[in-house]
């Protein structure tokens, strides 16, 4: 068993004065938590016959002998856990550490209570040592959290720019002529300018310079040809005519760009929405636990809209701005070197300007946005409770309330504009420096008959064009960084470890008979809390267990771990001889029903609900699982029958009705494991007969776990199965438990007290 983490030598140094030998430690693990509670190291040792618990330095704090050890275990405190150890009489708070550490730290205290059950006979099997260190970034040396990317910030969002064109591989020749539609018009957009300098200089002839030239050889081509036409006349329409169609092409150009462009990036969105809502499907639900349902969806809907919209609209503005940049500055160099150099001056205003700009207003719009989002929060928080308020007389509370938010709102929105009506001005005003410096600097060779009037204003024209993509450069890269910041959390989830990893070892199990055993299983929502502790249970084929226990004791974990909507942490679940983990989900899920306390029915009909465990399902089975579970009565009674819609979540239909057609649709997918959680709770007297009866015909040759909160619906369980705090603490029949006086006794006594006063209650109301 390795350490979890290495001892320092002054550690080791003081340790060994303390007559404590660093060669006899098994387990040593490092927290951050001071006594005092600051920050600061701490050490909590194992040796082979003490626990051990020093600072930073390695003085000892606390120490007790493994012999007088009763029990450890990890308490959850603000921030942070504690380690609990208690001795024969007492418990001591041992060492504190913060969440950072809390999963290690509790690692360690769990598996040193299942190594002294072990010890003292409670455990049969001695615990494994499996705990996975954190994976540290090699680069920030910072945790990776579960489905990140491992890198730093910007080799992130280029792993996630790499991946996005990845999604271009089906579409390798639109996207290639896409590529060269891109190069061919930003080249045939710098046309039209240079017909500006012909214009002037070899047809208009407005330049005194140009007209004395008499050596053709100094003319280019161009100049040539329209200085060869007959008149002024007919060179100004030739002139006119080819810069139209300059015009025309780069228009035409830019058109097939944009519907070519549009059916790439709308198809590339959609095989990543695709790809991610696949994905989902196949996530285990510790994925769903971990993040609230809108930030799942939006993924789906808003990350995926962010990463369209630059694809669409950004990423071809960003590649075309590029290209201008770096042809028209090739140009400008050729042209004159030294005007070119000096338009540069500029260019570092503009770039650390546009940096420091983009990042101010993007921190004040996201104070922005988010007190706006506040005040939203304000006023529908007051409007959906303005019964309380008027109950309670809190309406200059929430007046206030309001205005403090609307407020807040209101001043960041205006500092954000205020900033933004000051940068562009700035931003214009460097823009014109340039602007000054080509007309001066120019105007100066004009007239020194070294460049003609044409040529300058050719060089005044391509400088707005290279100025333009600086000025776009920064926020385009802005809205770049937003979309692969989307496109991270998108990936992240398309980089989640599946339900199941199929590794060759899946076992087809077509025909489950219903055996099912746990053994030695134990299993929490966070690995390091334990919700379950060894579990060990055998169920036959056919036998129908009630589980029993107080509200968190851990009955609906242990069906989510039958149904293997979880794995366990330590020890096995086994269906027909078979670890649980090695069956294909497909045969699994396909052979377990499940009836659940809150039935969810999807938007639809209710013939549509029922079909939904077995599509393809005839009307007349639908009607035979409708009977079977007493809905094929109040079913009919409606004017649509079984194609009456049940409205969203089935709100259009009472309680129990949701109930029994949740139950017909168990009864159409015929499984072999029948999962029942509170499935006659928060019902009638009538509609909970109806659906016992329903469900006592459900069960027969199915094996079942049923968990009630009348603990009268049990009655017809083989064996009830009580729980408390995770541990199954008694195991029987009604008889037998009732017999024990335990924890199952007094349930029942409290039921029955609970009747008795409620039923005294309903004599003295009549």
């Amino acid at each position: 068993m390795p350490q979890l983490d290495s001892l320092p030598a002054p550690v080791e140094a003081a340790l060994t004065r303390a007559s404590v030998q660093p060669d006899t430690i098994r387990i040593a693990a490092k927290s951050d938590v001071n006594d005092d509670g600051t920050f600061g190291a701490s050490w909590f040792l194992v040796t082979e016959t003490e626990l051990i618990a020093t600072d930073g330095n390695g003085s000892v704090l606390r120490r007790i002998a493994l012999a007088d050890v009763k029990g450890v275990r990890s308490e959850s405190v603000v921030d942070g856990g504690l380690i609990v150890v208690r001795a024969e009489n007492d418990s001591m708070d041992f060492l504190r550490y913060s969440n950072a550490t809390a999963k290690k730290l509790a690692y360690v205290t769990r598996y040193l209570e299942e190594e002294m059950e072990h010890r003292n006979g409670k455990r049969d099997i001695e615990p494994v040592w499996d705990y996975e260190a954190e994976k540290i970034d090699p680069i920030t040396g910072l945790p990776i959290k579960e489905g990140e990317l491992g890198y730093t910030t910007w080799a992130k969002k280029r792993q996630a720019m790499m991946r996005v064109v990845g999604y271009l591989a089906p579409y390798k020749v639109q996207a290639a002529f896409m590529a060269l539609m891109m190069v061919v018009g930003t080249v045939i957009s710098m046309v039209p300018m240079y017909f500006t300098r012909v214009l002037i200089d070899d047809v208009l002839n407005l330049n005194a310079a140009a007209q004395a030239v008499a050596d053709d050889e100094k003319l280019n081509f161009l100049s040539r040809i329209f200085r060869g036409f007959p008149s002024a006349a007919m060179a100004l329409a030739v002139a006119i005519g080819c810069l139209a169609t300059t015009y025309l092409i780069t228009h035409l150009i830019e058109i097939l760009r944009g519907r070519l462009g549009a059916w790439l990036t709308l198809r590339m969105s959609a095989d990543i929405r695709d790809q991610l809502y696949q994905k989902l499907h196949s996530l285990a639900l510790r994925f769903f636990d971990k993040r609230q349902t809108g930030t799942v969806i939006s993924h789906i809907t808003q990350d995926a809209d962010r990463l369209q919209s630059f694809l669409l609209d950004g990423l071809q503005f960003l590649v075309v701005e590029v290209l201008m940049l770096f042809a028209i500055g090739f140009i400008l160099f050729r042209m004159n070197p030294v005007l070119a150099g000096l338009i540069l001056i500029p260019v570092p205003i503009m770039i650390f300007g546009a940096r420091w700009f983009w990042k101010k207003v993007r921190n004040l719009w996201h104070q922005a946005w988010r007190r706006s989002s506040k005040l939203y929060d304000v006023v529908n928080d007051s409007i959906s409770g303005i019964r309380v308020v008027r109950a309670f007389g809190q309406q200059k509370d929430e007046i206030e309330r309001f205005g403090v938010a609307n407020r807040e709102a209101r001043d960041y929105n205006l500092s954000a504009e205020i900033l933004w009506a000051t940068y562009f001005p700035i931003l214009g005003m460097s823009f014109q420096l340039g602007t000054i410096i080509v007309w001066y600097w120019g105007g100066l060779d004009v007239i020194g008959n070294g460049m003609s009037l044409g040529t300058l204003m050719l060089f005044h024209g391509y400088l707005g064009m290279f100025y333009g993509p600086l000025r776009h450069i920064s926020p385009i890269i802005n809205w770049a960084s937003r979309a692969m910041t989307a496109a991270e959390r998108i990936f992240e989830v398309i980089d989640s470890e599946p339900e199941q990893l199929d590794d060759g070892s899946l076992v087809d199990l077509p025909d489950i008979r219903g055996e099912v055993e746990f053994r030695h299983m134990t299993f929490g929502y966070e690995s390091h809390k334990p919700v379950l502790r060894d579990v060990n249970i055998h169920v036959k084929p056919g036998e129908m267990i009630g589980l029993v226990g107080h509200s968190g004791a851990g009955k609906s974990t242990m069906i989510n771990l039958i149904c293997r909507f979880y794995t366990a942490d330590a020890g096995n679940i086994l269906i027909d001889d078979v670890d649980i983990k090695k069956i294909r989900l497909d045969d699994l899920r396909r052979q377990i029903g499940v009836v659940l306390q809150e039935p969810y029915l999807f938007n639809g009909t209710i013939a549509e609900n029922i079909a939904y465990a077995k599509p393809g399902a005839t009307m007349d089975e639908v009607i035979q699982a409708a009977k079977a579970a007493n809905a094929h009565e109040f079913v009919v009674k409606f004017p649509d029958g079984y194609d009456t819609e049940v409205g969203e979540r089935g709100g259009r239909l009472s309680g129990g009705e949701r109930q029994r057609i949740s139950i017909a649709r168990a009864v159409l997918h015929n499984p072999r494991i029948l999962i029942l959680d509170e499935a006659t709770s928060s019902v009638d007297v009538e509609t909970e007969k109806k659906i016992q009866e329903a469900i006592d015909r459900l069960v027969k040759n199915r094996t079942t776990f049923a968990i009630a909160h009348r603990l009268s619906t049990l009655r017809n369980a083989n064996r009830l199965l009580v729980l408390d705090k995770g541990r199954v603490t008694e195991m029987g029949t009604h008889e037998e438990l009732m017999e024990k006086k335990g924890i199952y006794f007094k349930l029942v006594e409290t039921q029955r007290k609970a009747a008795e006063i409620r039923s005294q209650s309903q004599v003295v109301a009549g």
